[in-house]
């Protein structure tokens, strides 16, 4: 760590550890010098954040001598490295700052994301902005869209969406939703595209925006309630045939409304049910996803394949009936989980679905 010029000092925004050897916490620092000479480092102080070793949180800032110092093996959670935890910590005191000022409103001012939500904006900026370059990320990048979201779920009325009720026929053409959990706890959000009707009656760029912020809300309750920072998707495309790419396209364009304001809260997408050749032709619209979501996403053909795809990812209990698992809401004949997953009542594809899987239950009893 010393050099001819000094001894260097660890970052603002990374995780050490504090302590004698047997004794070692874990701290986040605040504040500490580039560097300081060989001959001063017994002397000298920094600033940190001790961790608590329960949950993760911060204590309030303390000074400790840079002497007892030592670099930590990882970052704390969630952060994948510690260049994550730097910019998102470094951010946060931008964020802070910002919205102390009275110019914006109260939804703004008291929403400042969680630190979940703060490292989706990190990542969004690295993956998307800055072409996966840390060097090229900034603090106020950072900051700057954690507000610009911010002001843009105040305009769409995130305040009260849960509230709201879309119209039932519009509805049933945009189908989906937040069920069950994956192996690991994460929420699973079920998009049944085949069940989609984008040129419905009523079916509105604007309405599209309403019905994506309630579901984008809706993660966020779901997340809260798991403890986890991302969910697992699942795009089911079945009986589309190659009309599935045309579609998929369509809901990537939707997906805008996640991709800008609630970025990268998602751990994997499975699109199940391809039809055959589906995965070569993808490649041509997969850059439609943004370049984070694009390398989460996976693609598997109908039938046994599907099924053990969602069984590897999701325990059986919590995979619906209609999709070879054996969760119901109301009943065993409810294989489809409507009142959640369908919430507008079954489109004609999505009736006949149901049908095809009743009598398939039929024909093995």
């Amino acid at each position: 760590m010393g050099n001819a010029e000094g001894v260097a000092c660890p970052a603002p925004g990374t995780t050490v550890l504090v302590g004698a050897d047997d004794d070692k916490k874990r701290a986040v620092v605040v504040d500490s010098p580039e560097e300081v000479p060989e001959e001063e480092v017994a002397n000298t102080t920094i600033t940190v954040r001790m961790i608590n070793a329960t949950d993760e949180s911060l204590g309030d800032p303390v000074e400790v001598p840079l002497g007892t110092v030592s670099p930590a093996e990882a970052p704390r959670k969630p952060y994948a490295s510690f260049e994550e935890e730097q910019l998102a910590f470094l951010a946060r005191q931008q964020l802070d700052t910002l919205l102390a000022s009275d110019e914006y409103s109260e939804y703004v001012r008291t929403c400042a994301a969680s630190q979940d939500e703060l490292l989706g904006f990190v990542r969004q900026i690295f993956y998307n902005v800055a072409g996966q370059d840390w060097g090229a990320v900034q603090p106020d990048q950072v900051a700057e869209a954690v507000i610009s979201a911010l002001q843009w779920r105040d305009e769409h009325g995130a305040g009260d969406i849960l509230a709201w009720q879309c119209p039932e026929e519009q509805l049933q053409a945009l189908p989906g939703n937040v069920f069950k959990h994956d192996r690991e706890g994460r929420p699973v959000v079920w998009t049944p595209v085949f069940a989609v009707v984008p040129s419905a009656e009523g079916i509105t760029e604007e309405l599209i925006q309403k019905v994506e912020l309630q579901r984008q809300v809706r993660i966020t309750e779901a997340l809260k309630a798991s403890g986890t920072s991302a969910t697992t998707n699942v795009i089911d495309i079945q009986g589309l045939g190659m009309n599935a790419l045309s579609f998929v396209s369509t809901i990537a364009k939707w997906g805008e409304v996640s991709e800008k304001y609630f970025p990268c809260r998602v751990s994997s997408s499975m699109i199940i049910n391809a039809p055959w050749g589906f995965s070569t032709a993808f490649s041509t619209i997969k850059p439609l996803f943004g370049a984070r979501t694009a390398s989460l996403l996976s693609v598997h053909g109908a039938g046994e394949e599907t099924l053990n795809a969602l069984r590897e990812k999701i325990p059986e209990e919590c995979i619906p009936k209609c999709y070879g698992g054996t969760a119901t809401v109301n009943g065993d004949d409810d294989v489809m989980c409507e009142s959640i997953l369908f919430p507008g009542g079954l489109s004609p594809a999505a009736a006949a679905v149901k049908q095809a899987c009743l009598d398939g239950a039929e024909a093995k009893a």
